[in-house]
């Protein structure tokens, strides 16, 4: 009878902890590690701006919100796949309709379960010279009349100081 006591105990527990956890979703956010800043599709490209309202995933598709599709990055308001020069070693970054060679990153994202929550990968180009350069936040000061204003940039590095890293988002009822 103990035996039986026990190995139902066992089984309530582990049915319990999985109907706790969350359910994995196709999305992910993309962030500093910090969490202070996130990568957002703008109409004039890809930005950084403090965590927007719209970083949790209750189903609809925001700006704040990315789809990895193998060594893609999507947004998922079809603002584009994220891209950079594979010729070039400017570091610039922006947005293009559809993928090419241009969208190639080298991105081991979180495998899709339950304990991936909190796991995060490094983004980084995947060909031409920047090959390695990572996907990071770059800081600009700018002068406006009399006053400076700091400007962040998404940017490939080689050195990052602010990377930016891809998190599966999971999803609470």
């Amino acid at each position: 009878m103990r035996h039986r006591t026990f190995i139902s105990l066992m089984l309530w527990a582990v049915t319990a902890s999985l109907a706790a956890a969350g359910t994995p979703t196709n999305a992910f956010t993309i962030s500093t590690p910090d969490k202070r800043d996130y990568l957002v599709a703008r109409w004039a490209g890809p930005a950084v701006v403090p965590p927007p309202p719209e970083v949790d995933w209750d189903g609809r598709p925001t700006s704040a919100r990315w789809y990895v599709e193998g060594t893609r990055i999507k947004s998922t308001v079809g603002g584009g796949y994220l891209a950079y020069d594979p010729t070039a070693r400017d570091g610039r970054v922006f947005l293009v309709s559809s993928p090419g060679e241009d969208t190639d990153w080298d991105v081991n994202v979180p495998e899709k379960s339950r304990l991936a929550e909190g796991k995060r990968a490094v983004i980084r180009v995947a060909k031409g010279p920047l090959r390695g350069w990572y996907l990071s936040v770059k800081e600009e000061t700018k002068r406006e009349g009399e006053r400076s204003v700091t400007i962040q940039r998404v940017w490939l590095t080689k050195d990052p100081g602010r990377k930016l890293e891809a998190e599966r988002i999971i999803l609470h009822k």
